[in-house]
Formats: structure tokens, sequence, C-alpha cells
């Protein structure tokens, strides 16, 4: 998920894959994805990161983080929760302009082709599982949803999750190649 040294080298386009631990929806979901919302400049009052010191105000984090408009975060969203809703994997390709951000380094002015990949929209690829997977997969509570700072996971749910991200890897394929072969 760490875009800005791309954009710091002016790169053209990007293919991020972020973690989501939960469902997109609104607002709840800006706060929950607080790091990719922030590029955006799109968290929510009242949220941003917390650290040991304490909460980084949400004016101060998104100043810091935004590179791109915060109105494509709206677009980002509303495409994402139609996703969801319909069961399919979450990827989305879109050009967004890259603004500038002293604080990273990014000059901006600039237009990015992107590809964002998220753990989400499981619904098909759970059709597709054997019988006796099911059972597993419906014992894990918020799958394929994992909290990002969760950092032990027990091996059925580490060994369904790779195979989701291999399953939503190969239904962005096409989207990969076609951004790739463009100039």
């Amino acid at each position: 998920l760490a875009i800005y040294p791309a954009l710091r080298r002016g790169v053209k386009k990007l293919l991020i894959f972020a973690t989501a631990d939960a469902p997109p929806s609104g607002n709840h979901w800006a706060s929950s994805q607080a790091d990719v919302a922030a590029y955006f400049g799109a968290v929510p009052k009242g949220f941003g990161p917390e650290f040991w010191g304490g909460r980084v105000h949400h004016t101060l984090y998104n100043a810091s983080s935004q590179v791109f408009k915060t109105t494509s975060w709206d677009d980002l969203m509303k495409e994402l929760v139609e996703l969801n809703e319909a069961g399919e994997p979450l990827i989305v390709r879109t050009e967004l302009d890259v603004l500038p951000n002293a604080q990273q380094g990014i000059k901006g002015g600039y237009k990015a082709d992107t590809l964002w990949i998220f753990n989400g929209g499981a619904s098909q690829w759970r059709k597709r599982l054997a019988p006796c997977v099911k059972p597993v997969i419906d014992d894990m509570e918020s799958f394929p949803y994992v909290a990002k700072n969760k950092l032990s996971v027990r091996p059925e749910v580490a060994g369904c999750l790779s195979h989701f991200a291999a399953w939503t890897v190969h239904q962005a394929a096409k989207d990969i190649r076609d951004m790739l072969a463009t100039e």
C-alpha cells in the first residue's frame, strides 16, 4: 500500500493491494481504512491513526497524506460498495489526478492509472469451494476481513486468505494486463 515512493518518481501506473478489516460502507469504512482514505484526504473527523503517544488529528493526517482528490474517494467508495453488494471481488481501476504534497515529496500535476485490489466480495469465491471447506470458512469470524494489526491467525485462516487472495488477483488479471499494455 506504500504508494508515496512511486508517486515521488512520477509513476503513472499503480497496482495497489489493500487489506480491509470490514466490508466497504461510508464513513465507518473511511475511519477503519484510514491509511487508504488519507490518500484522498477523506479520514473523517475524530479519526486518524492511533499511536502510543495518542491519536493523530484527522486534519493533520489528511493534509500530510493526501495525494488524490477527496471526490475521488467518494467515487471509489461507491464502486466498492456496489461490487461488495453484488458479491464481486473488490477490484477497481480508475484514473486519478495526483495532487502535490510537499510533506511526502510529491510534485503531482499528472494523472495516474490505478488498479485497487482489496480483500472482499468473497461470495463468488465461496460458491466455488468444496463442500468440506465451507464450514471452515463459516466458522471464521468476518472472513475475508482481518484486522491489520492482527499478527497471528490460525493456519486455516492464513490458508483460506492465501487462496482467496490468489483467486482475487486471478479475477483482476485482465485489468492488470490492460493497465500494463497501455502507454
